[in-house]
């Protein structure tokens, strides 16, 4: 009698899941000692070739969910509240580069150049548009905006007028 099996057991047969092969099945009542110490070995490292394939298949499940999360994400478009508050940022930005530049009537020309740069920068035709994962930078690039060369031109054209 063995110390890692008890032949009298009312189990008489383990199934192992071979690697490449459909399920074996071992009658382990009738192994010697060393032979029952060989199929549980057999079984354990099986065992730990599964449990790493599905720790591989697991990690890329994470992965891939974590990619469409991010699509998810970009599909999502701003509020409305958000739209009009894109909007109000970009008129209040262009009332004040046109205060600092002395620029009287250039406001929509200024807010149109900012305009341009949100759809260059986003890809998209309005600010309802935007993304909502962007709406925090997009703000803050219009908060920032202040294209000199753009500006300058603002500023020849009103004095030719």
């Amino acid at each position: 009698m063995s110390i890692w099996f008890d032949e009298a057991a009312a189990v008489e047969t383990a199934e192992v899941p071979a690697m490449s092969e459909g399920r074996e099945t071992w009658d382990v009542t009738r192994m010697e000692g060393g032979q029952q110490l060989a199929a549980a070995a057999r079984m354990i490292q099986s065992m730990a070739e599964q449990m790493a394939r599905m720790a591989a298949a697991t990690e890329e499940i994470r992965e891939r969910m974590a990619e469409l999360e991010q699509a998810v994400r970009t599909l999502e478009k701003v509020t409305p509240a958000q739209g009009a508050e894109i909007n109000k940022r970009i008129r209040t930005r262009a009332a004040e580069i046109c205060g600092d530049w002395g620029l009287k009537g250039s406001q929509k020309l200024v807010a149109g150049w900012i305009r341009r740069a949100v759809r260059d920068k986003t890809g998209v035709r309005t600010s309802r548009e935007v993304p909502r994962c962007d709406f925090g930078a997009v703000c803050g690039m219009i908060d920032a905006w202040e294209d000199v060369s753009l500006i300058r031109k603002a500023r020849d054209a009103e004095r030719v007028r």
